[in-house]
């Protein structure tokens, strides 16, 4: 006969990472929104961007073209609602509607950070001159190999 097995819950193996990568110690810092592996696997997304939803200062909206995801700080330089992606510490260059959804899948996400302002966000996660909201992702994938 066959045995049932409970699902292996793989949010411990990314602490290290998370550590790692700084992300632990922005928590504390108390800037910027963040979604925790525990939040992440709470929320059981189907796509990636619906991860966005649950977070305060972006707009999630689906078109025929694809999911569209702004900034909604208003009042600041970000007013265009421009948002610069970090993927695994590297800049995302996603240029249509749907992008972060077709390259990015849910179930691999580790966590994600989101600064509303520039000034925000720490250095490495801000495009030089594009004065946007930063969005930084971690895959499960490279926090699993900063271990």
């Amino acid at each position: 006969g066959a045995q049932l097995v409970q699902a292996v819950r793989v949010v411990g193996v990314l602490e290290d990472g998370l550590q790692k990568a700084g992300f632990t110690d922005r928590v504390k810092s108390n800037r910027g929104k963040f979604l925790t592996p525990e939040r992440i696997t709470d929320l059981a997304p189907i796509v990636f961007t619906d991860l966005l939803t649950s977070m305060t200062g972006m707009t999630v909206r689906s078109t025929s073209r694809g999911t569209v995801v702004t900034a909604t700080r208003s009042g600041s330089a970000t007013a265009n609602g421009c948002i610069t992606v970090f993927v695994d510490n590297s800049r995302f260059h996603g240029a249509e509607p749907g992008d972060l959804d077709k390259a990015l899948a849910a179930q691999d996400i580790g966590a994600i950070e989101f600064y509303a302002t520039e000034s925000e966000a720490p250095p490495q996660f801000t495009a030089p001159g594009a004065r946007c909201a930063s969005l930084v992702v971690w895959t499960k994938t490279m926090l699993v190999a900063r271990r």
